[in-house]
């Protein structure tokens, strides 16, 4: 079965961040582990940064899925039909841009 990972950037609207915490943690969270496929997920608060950019936007929150999947295609459709149908929550307290990718770990 071949490994991946799945990371999530967000911020929340401002000064909502222990109210987004809290639905994160009890709510999105374990929804998106239920998803076939994921082994385990975890949350990452940024304290710092020695490399950014001016003009890039800057995320404060990362969640990390492990993934297992022969089809990382059949898994990214599951995802997105997950987060449609409503089994995942979307929640109201994300402010935009949000970022999301699924990487391969290399053997």
């Amino acid at each position: 079965m071949a490994q991946y990972r799945l990371l999530a950037l967000t911020n929340c609207l401002d000064g909502r961040d222990e109210e987004f915490n809290a639905w994160y943690d009890a709510h999105h969270l374990p929804e998106a582990c239920a998803v076939p496929g994921v082994v385990r997920g975890m949350r990452l608060e940024r304290v710092g940064s020695f490399s950014e950019e001016a003009d890039q936007p800057r995320f404060q929150y990362l969640a990390m899925y492990d993934v297992e999947t022969e089809d990382a295609d059949a898994f990214l459709a599951t995802l997105k039909q997950y987060l449609a149908d409503g089994r995942i929550q979307r929640g109201q307290l994300y402010r935009q841009p949000t970022w999301t990718a699924l990487y391969k770990v290399r053997d």
